[in-house]
């Protein structure tokens, strides 16, 4: 593989494991906010923690429900790109292929995949014999400001 197309190496990494409880949403949102980098730009801050937010309180809510369970949230920063991935102990799942229309407007559940495909620039499952990895990503060029702005 060329050089040009490795990933880089992140320079800032955060793990978190917390109890899968309704609290772990907030947790997470306090970690990433720790990456100033993150916070530095309002709009990749506010996208990031709204697709955490729906990752981890999907894994709270569908995923392992056995006591003492832990969700994993991974997060990574590099020069181009800001990679969330969140692990439980649930059965995981498959992505669908489909494109679902957006949910209804008085509908309470069901946005997270419309989420992710409006403010993710990629975005995956990764099944485990003991759940599933849930990622996505954010592309920094796109919320860096051009020269002159």
């Amino acid at each position: 593989m060329p050089l040009d197309q490795l990933e880089p190496e992140p320079q800032v990494r955060l793990k978190l494991s917390t109890c899968s409880r309704p609290d772990a949403v907030r947790r997470a949102r306090r970690a990433l906010a720790t990456f100033q980098e993150v916070q530095a730009d309002r709009q990749l801050a506010f996208d990031a923690e709204l697709l955490v937010s729906e990752l981890v309180g999907n894994a709270v809510t569908h995923g392992s429900h056995d006591t003492g369970e832990t969700i994993e949230l991974t997060a990574e920063l590099d020069t181009r790109r800001l990679r969330v991935q969140v692990s439980d102990g649930g059965p995981g799942f498959i992505l669908g292929a489909d494109d679902p229309e957006p949910p209804a407007l008085d509908q309470t559940s069901g946005r997270g995949l419309h989420l992710l495909r409006t403010l993710a620039d990629r975005f995956g499952v990764d099944d485990r014999s003991s759940g599933g990895d849930v990622w996505f990503e954010i592309d920094l060029a796109r919320h860096r400001p051009v020269d002159g702005d």
